[in-house]
């Protein structure tokens, strides 16, 4: 008879599978990018942040520039009261100024105004200057620029105290790196009511091509 008793081995454990842990980052990450992506529009949604953008962009042209009564958000319309610009030479004051656009397609067609509207624009010359006026070296757009309505109620030239009214101003404005179209423009002058349409190349010569008519007479 055997006294030995067989024995038999126990099996060795298998290793506990690692838990990943990568998939749990991951959705931390996205949760914590859609909060700030989402805060960062919130807060550039406001007309607060409207206003500070308008503010900081008036001091930076150290007086020359100021804007009242802006409200809105840059995502869409905008409304400005009064926007002036004055140097030693110059005066412009435009008035009840309502912008609309649409952010969403800078990256893909440029900047892109649905509507630009004004009551009043004036443009006096305070002063005389010998400056000889020259022309820039280039008129190329950085990215494409679509202005598909603009309405200005009425336009006024001043200067040596004569000043020239030209009202009911509309047209549309197309520009990128290689030219600059107008179309559709017309207003009425103290000459006849105008229309025009035109391309000037954005490069030196500065091609040009447009045509303009003026019909009837304004008493």
């Amino acid at each position: 008879m055997d006294d030995h008793t067989t024995t038999t081995p126990t099996p060795a454990k298998a290793p506990a599978p690692k838990v990943r842990r990568w998939p749990r980052r991951v959705g931390i990450g996205l949760v914590v990018t859609g909060v700030v992506v989402g805060g960062a529009v919130w807060y550039l949604g406001r007309e607060t942040t409207l206003q500070m953008i308008a503010e900081r962009v008036a001091r930076s042209t150290g007086g020359k520039l100021t804007m009242t009564g802006v409200r809105g958000s840059i995502y869409g319309a905008m409304h400005i009261d009064r926007i002036v610009w004055r140097t030693d030479a110059q005066l412009a004051i435009a008035t009840d100024i309502d912008l609309q656009w649409s952010p969403r397609q800078l990256l893909s067609r440029g900047i892109e105004i649905n509507k630009l509207h004004a009551a009043d624009l004036r443009m006096e010359t305070l002063k005389e200057t010998d400056e000889v006026s020259t022309m820039p070296a280039s008129l190329a757009a950085p990215y494409k620029i679509t202005l598909d309505d603009l309405r200005l109620k009425k336009l006024t030239f001043v200067n040596k105290g004569a000043s020239t009214d030209i009202t009911n101003v509309r047209m549309r404005l197309y520009g990128d790196k290689t030219q600059w179209q107008l179309r559709d423009a017309a207003a009425s002058t103290p000459w006849g009511q105008l229309a025009a349409n035109g391309n000037i190349a954005a490069s030196r010569p500065f091609k040009l091509e447009a045509n303009a008519s003026l019909s009837g007479s304004q008493v």
